[in-house]
């Protein structure tokens, strides 16, 4: 057991390396993207409370825009001469559409107000944790052969994109929230 711990820990980071570079850079990026958004004038929200939760939900959103580094993994496709089944083609189009959003959504999230653009992020996260669920079912019947690919770190990354996604949707349903979003302008 000690053994494929190791072995797991050393795939783990080799996949980390591998994604961090493709992504070198999104944390500085979002930060400053948050930053910029949080201190802009006259959008106040009236309780600390929703802030609280849209700086959660904007966590939550930024941790999944990882997924838009999935349009590097095309060539990987059995149709492009790779190993990885035609079967991941969908998922990693939606993927790589869904997570670009990201950055639009947090804006949204934090700029925006009305019915529409509440139901919006509801659906953009429901849709992003479908998809997720879809990726799941993927991988569960045309497994990543791609090398450095663990099944065990890819389930864990989408899984928790699945759950991300699931639990903004859910706290968009918050009364505090909804009061935000579908408040009266005066």
């Amino acid at each position: 057991m000690g053994a494929y711990a190791v072995f797991l820990l050393h795939n783990i980071t080799v996949q980390y390396r591998r994604m961090s570079t493709q992504l070198l850079g999104v944390p500085v990026i979002a930060a400053s993207v948050l930053t910029y958004i949080t201190q802009q004038k006259g959008h106040k929200m009236q309780s600390p409370y929703p802030r609280r939760t849209f700086i959660a939900m904007t966590i939550m959103m930024v941790l999944t825009f990882s997924r838009a580094s999935v349009i590097t993994y095309f060539p990987h496709l059995e149709m492009y001469g790779g190993i990885d089944a035609n079967a991941w083609f969908a998922p990693w189009v939606s993927d790589t559409i869904l997570g670009l959003m990201v950055p639009v959504m947090i804006y949204l999230l934090w700029r925006k107000t009305g019915a529409k653009v509440w139901a919006g992020l509801i659906v953009y996260n429901a849709l992003g944790a479908f998809d997720y669920s879809h990726g799941l079912a993927t991988q569960w019947h045309y497994p990543q052969m791609t090398e450095g690919s663990v099944s065990a770190v890819i389930y864990t990354a989408i899984g928790l994109g699945m759950i991300f996604n699931l639990i903004v949707a859910l706290m968009m349903l918050r009364g505090d929230v909804m009061r935000h979003f579908l408040r009266q302008s005066d």
